[in-house]
């Protein structure tokens, strides 16, 4: 059985809350579907560096708001003209993507465009990108969400997002950047999101509305007060690196960010647009008081690093270690 879930809000805050709550919610055998919109924000991959992704200044002067999502890649500009859907799945899955966007594509077929999937998991009409989607897993249950450009201010894409991210959906690294439109630019007419959704809705078999209670509205937004609205969790803490390296790999940019002192590891992070599919901190810290002159290559050989990030292998980020040395300052 498939559940339609609607958030009656354009918050990001309590969006993102939704979100979450539901996810942790869902049962075995269930299929949650969430359509929503959010006013002015961006909303940063789970691994990104805001300082380097926003133009915070531009973003303050126009009251566009900030927000950390749980899954991975990259920096995402929402607006009310853009259409976010959001499902969740048992994982793992027998449903292939193609078939989990099924419904998605169907819609867009029916008003008379011709969508291609492309790269990792966006969705371009006529050569333009038209849609990107990422993805969360924990224990049982796989989250895909993604945006759908209706109406959007692209302007303002452009504009809050710098130029070391300047991209619609993230799921692209800058050197690639793709050129974006709006569904109805491509339909040279106009449509509104709640045609779209009702379309969207209709091409899902077995679907019932779900029902968001009192109480349930109660904790979705202690939850955004407690963790979308905190500095802690968008923010972060920023520790001076004295080691910092990135490359492109087959699943997304990696950069390496680690205080090294007397040629050892004493932090480090992982960012990026990659899509992780464990707890990257648990990663993090099978690196922490490692030898760079004599462990690394060891270590990093006994880690299944594709275990934690989808199809980003030892020997890539073994290579984001090549620019190191032996100082640092």
């Amino acid at each position: 059985m498939t559940y339609y879930f609607d958030t009656h809000s354009s918050d990001p805050f309590y969006n993102l809350a939704f979100e979450e709550y539901f996810f942790n919610k869902k049962k075995d055998g269930e299929t949650y579907l969430i359509l929503w919109q959010n006013a002015d924000t961006v909303v940063v991959g789970r691994y990104q560096n805001i300082y380097q992704e926003i133009d915070l200044n531009y973003a303050r002067e126009n009251d566009i708001k900030i927000v950390r999502r749980n899954s991975g890649g990259g920096s995402v500009f929402h607006d009310i003209g853009n259409l976010n859907f959001s499902v969740v799945y048992d994982f793992p899955t027998s449903d292939s993507i193609e078939d989990i966007l099924k419904p998605f594509i169907s819609t867009l077929c029916t008003l008379g465009v011709n969508p291609k999937l492309h790269g990792r998991n966006d969705i371009f009409v006529n050569g333009y990108k038209i849609s990107g989607l990422a993805q969360y897993i924990r224990e049982s249950k796989i989250l895909y969400h993604g945006t759908l450009l209706v109406n959007s201010d692209l302007s303002k894409i452009e504009k809050v997002l710098t130029r070391n991210s300047k991209i619609f959906d993230s799921l692209s690294y800058p050197s690639k950047k793709s050129a974006v439109c709006n569904l109805c630019d491509v339909l040279n007419e106009k449509i509104s999101i709640s045609e779209i959704k009702k379309l969207i809705i209709s091409n899902y078999e077995f679907i019932s509305d779900y029902n968001v209670s009192e109480t349930e509205k109660a904790e979705i937004n202690k939850l955004a007060q407690s963790k979308y609205k905190k500095d802690e969790w968008n923010y972060g803490y920023m520790p001076e690196f004295n080691f910092v390296n990135k490359k492109r790999f087959k699943g997304g940019t990696v950069e390496v960010n680690a205080i090294i002192e007397n040629n050892c590891i004493k932090q480090l992070e992982f960012r990026g647009d990659f899509f992780a599919k464990k707890d990257i901190n648990e990663l993090e810290q099978i690196f922490e008081n490692i030898d760079l002159s004599e462990d690394l290559q060891r270590v990093i050989n006994k880690i299944e690093i594709e275990e934690y990030i989808n199809d980003v292998y030892s020997s890539d980020i073994l290579s984001l270690f090549d620019a190191y040395t032996g100082e640092t300052v």
